[in-house]
């Protein structure tokens, strides 16, 4: 499913229009079709392994469950317009623990508008919630309260990109305002929780193609954030160039450095890092793609460490490796492996993350697919409290239309 951040990410100047809803290229068979719009939905049940549910630090005891993960794509498309409406849940349900059920979703729409060929505006809609995703800002940090928690974001996000023979530009901007549900900070009113949160961004690309699909760009940006249980507020500044590669054969991607400056109200200093990343994609075969990312950027945490329990500066270091595969019609699988490295500015705790996603399935008939999922997480913190292991397996089906 697309990301929140889908409308504002431009790692290559095409990425507007490739980008689709569709969360596999396996169901992107015809549709139900109703009153002008098509349907893709699915559900999948499964029997479900959780060494340690509550993501406890100390002693913990294997679970047994059921994971139900419901999706659905709608689209339209009109001319120059296409929307899409789309949505997924995912619940982890423990009849042993019902304290530890999980459920974690998100629906939105998608709005392309191509207003000519070398023109187009995106508009999205975003409202989702997880518990302890794979996320810096939330699987590390989350736990620094020593127990989960709930994050609900809710994203508007708009885009205009435009071409210019050899250059190109483009313009985006986003607001996300997060809620949390658990931990130990209060809140204004007294109830327990974590301070709610409003980010805004706003951030530019131009480039210049020097060869057929070599390009070269910079990117300023600029963010602002407000912590509402308290006067806190930050805003900075970034800015990245770098160069990319639209598809060359099989290889295409970009890469990029930079600096970023933070000014927080409740700090004395400014926070000034260099930042770098990119992405590099392989095709070695028609069924086969790999992927890799790399990205590191100052940040903010929601959930602070100890003396800093409404947030502080965090130094952010994500990378990331993904295989999809399709070796045959019947089978197709996606295998991921995360790692991430986060210091928190002006304290002593440094936490590391390290996670395996994987997905393996077959088509047993044309509507009904044979599934397994494994996902290993390993937290390592200077704050005890924080580390943890977990490891979890799902067997099931996925019924598609």
């Amino acid at each position: 499913m697309p990301s929140a951040q889908e409308a504002t990410e431009y790692l290559s100047p095409k990425i507007m229009a490739d980008a689709h809803p569709r969360w596999r290229a396996a169901d992107s068979q015809a549709g139900a079709a109703w009153g002008g719009f098509l349907a893709w939905p699915s559900l999948g049940v499964g029997a479900l392994v959780d060494s340690n549910p509550s993501q406890a630090h100390g002693p913990h005891a294997t679970t047994l469950g059921t994971r139900i993960t419901p999706t659905v794509v709608v689209e339209r498309e009109s001319g120059v317009h296409a929307t899409a409406f789309y949505g997924w849940a995912d619940a982890q349900l423990y009849p042993a623990r019902p304290d530890a059920d999980q459920l974690d979703g998100r629906v939105g729409i998608l709005h392309d508008w191509a207003v000519s060929r070398d023109l187009m505006v995106r508009l999205q809609g975003d409202l989702s919630q997880t518990r302890d995703r794979l996320d810096s800002r939330e699987a590390v940090t989350g736990s620094s309260q020593g127990q989960p928690f709930q994050r609900r974001d809710a994203t508007l996000a708009a885009s205009v990109q435009k071409t210019f023979n050899h250059l190109f530009a483009s313009v985006a901007g986003d607001v996300v305002h997060s809620s949390f549900a658990g931990g130990a900070v209060r809140t204004r009113d007294g109830a327990p929780g974590l301070s709610d949160q409003t980010a805004v961004e706003v951030k530019a690309r131009a480039g210049y193609f020097l060869g057929p699909a070599l390009f070269a760009f910079a990117e300023p940006a600029a963010n602002w954030r407000t912590l509402d249980a308290v006067d806190d507020r930050s805003h900075g500044t970034r800015l990245v160039a770098g160069l990319g590669v639209d598809r060359i054969g099989l290889l295409g991607g970009d890469f990029y450095v930079g600096a970023q400056r933070q000014t927080f109200t409740r700090r004395p200093t400014n926070v000034t890092e260099p930042v770098f990343g990119g992405r590099l994609t392989w095709w070695p075969t028609a069924a086969w793609t790999v992927s890799i990312t790399l990205d590191r950027r100052l940040d903010q945490a929601a959930v602070g460490t100890v003396g800093e329990p409404l947030g502080t500066p965090i130094d952010a270091v994500t990378e990331t490796a993904r295989l999809r595969f399709t070796p045959s019609r019947q089978w197709w699988g996606e295998a991921a492996l995360f790692h991430v490295a986060v210091a928190y500015l002006g304290t002593t705790r440094r936490d590391q993350l390290v996670g395996v996603d994987a997905t393996l399935a077959y088509l047993w008939r044309h509507d009904l697919d044979l599934t397994a999922d494994l996902r290993l997480t390993h937290v390592e913190s200077t704050l005890t409290i924080a580390s943890y292991d977990r490891a979890s397996a799902t067997l099931g089906a996925r019924y598609h239309y």
